[in-house]
């Protein structure tokens, strides 16, 4: 059931601004290489001590935002790293725990995202950050992996939501809402964002879809049923297609996937605004194309934005890409790909949480580099590296992956006139099913780039 109208209301005082100056407050802390201060009340136990001091009314305003502030990016680069295994496991040809990796990405993605705009959400006791720094709580009692939806539906629907998704998606490096005001015609963002979760892939209804399908495959056993699989080739060319989509595109983490979220708001600006027959007539949609491109792209780089735009065949990329597709459908969980669909909507969250977090550390001041004392080890705990880089430094790693989805591609490649099998991909190419798991490394990217 959706949040009340009280409950909106409450919702409603969340304050991104009001988590910026929490998150300032971190800084003499971070200097001492930690998060949190020492007598932070929340640093360990948390959801106890939550309870303990909810119960008595002595609930710590300032400790506890100071908590949901510094929890933002950790969230993220937890659901990442969540991701990375929801590969692994598609890769090896276990859909269910890739489903259920895939929906604790989309989980983690969306309690950072509602943390960089002041919410926290806590097993079953919720708080909003006003913008006074007051800390109230959410009047439900609903568990995590009902409120949470619940929560990101409501605050999906309110002004702020258009405002921070027009301002962290950047296809080119320009917010999209400049690209969408730059259509000819005088295109609004905020009335389009409304329903841009929805035409992008992110559908909340369908997320919670997700969470119902992950207790199936976390609780139930898992061949009692005939479930159809996805051909390994099948599956290779999904991990592939979603790697290249994340590929940086300096300064930009997203250069390759919010293009394509650039053309398929394009295309939902025009039919709001337009009549049917424009995307279908070249004569009315070119123009539109091309005043938006002029105004946002330098001169030698115009003909390549036009021709994608334009879903032109000489691009190479008329067709959306299929991540994007299956986002946006329903699947039932006995359809191979069903878990591809919940690692998709993963995906777009994931980048939806990115952009907000580091929209986050940047407003607070605070610089990638100064997060090393957590970022560092993280890398060598989770094999990344050995000596840590510098944080402008960090997409240099692409080029390990590149080379693994090389072979990848090659495998493929191969595929089309041999056998393939599962057993056959694990064995032909190990180090790369190795490496296209280590999505930590994206997380970390976009939050320094």
């Amino acid at each position: 059931m959706p949040l009340t109208a009280v409950q909106k209301s409450r919702l409603s005082d969340a304050s991104s601004s009001a988590v910026v100056g929490s998150a300032r407050r971190l800084v003499p802390h971070l200097s001492d290489d930690r998060w949190l201060g020492k007598r932070n009340r929340y640093r360990a136990l948390t959801i106890d001590a939550i309870e303990a001091d909810d119960k008595a009314h002595t609930v710590r305003d300032r400790q506890l935002a100071e908590y949901i502030a510094s929890s933002a990016p950790l969230h993220c680069c937890d659901a990442w790293s969540y991701f990375g295994r929801a590969i692994g496991c598609h890769l090896h040809g276990d859909p269910n725990a890739a489903l259920h990796l895939a929906y604790y990405a989309e989980l983690r993605a969306a309690m950072s995202l509602l943390g960089t705009q002041g919410i926290g959400i806590f097993s079953n006791r919720h708080f909003v950050i006003k913008q006074d720094g007051a800390v109230v709580r959410l009047c439900t009692n609903k568990r995590t992996h009902v409120a949470t939806w619940e929560v990101l539906e409501a605050w999906a629907n309110l002004p702020r939501a258009a405002e921070l998704l027009g301002k962290v998606l950047r296809p080119g490096g320009r917010p999209m809402s400049e690209w969408v005001s730059a259509i000819p015609g005088g295109v609004s963002w905020q009335p389009l964002a409304t329903d841009w979760l929805v035409t992008m892939g992110l559908d909340l209804r369908l997320l919670s879809k997700d969470r119902e399908a992950r207790n199936e495959a976390s609780y139930r056993p898992m061949y009692l049923r005939q479930c159809a699989s996805l051909p390994s080739m099948d599956a290779a060319s999904v991990a592939e297609e979603m790697w290249h989509l994340l590929e940086p595109a300096p300064p930009l983490s997203f250069g390759q996937l919010d293009r394509h979220l650039l053309r398929l708001t394009l295309e939902a600006a025009v039919k709001s605004t337009q009549d049917t027959g424009f995307l279908g007539d070249p004569l009315k949609f070119s123009p539109l194309v091309q005043g938006m491109v002029n105004a946002c792209v330098e001169s030698d780089l115009r003909h390549l934005w036009t021709g994608f735009l334009e879903r032109s065949t000489v691009s190479g990329e008329a067709d959306d890409p299929r991540t994007i597709t299956l986002a946006r459908k329903v699947r039932e969980v006995t359809d191979p790909d069903h878990h591809v669909a919940v690692m998709a909507r993963a995906l777009l969250l994931l980048r939806v949480a990115s952009g907000a977090t580091r929209q986050l550390l940047m407003d607070s001041g605070i610089g990638f580099e100064r997060l090393g004392f957590w970022w560092h080890p993280y890398g060598v705990g989770r094999g990344l590296w050995d000596v840590p880089p510098m944080a402008s430094e960090l997409t240099n790693g692409w080029a390990d992956f590149q080379a693994a989805l090389e072979d990848l591609r090659g495998w493929l490649d191969r595929g089309v006139t041999s056998d393939t099998s599962y057993r056959n991909l694990l064995a032909d190419v190990p180090q790369t099913m190795t490496t296209l798991t280590n999505m930590e490394l994206v997380g970390l990217w976009s939050l320094a780039s």
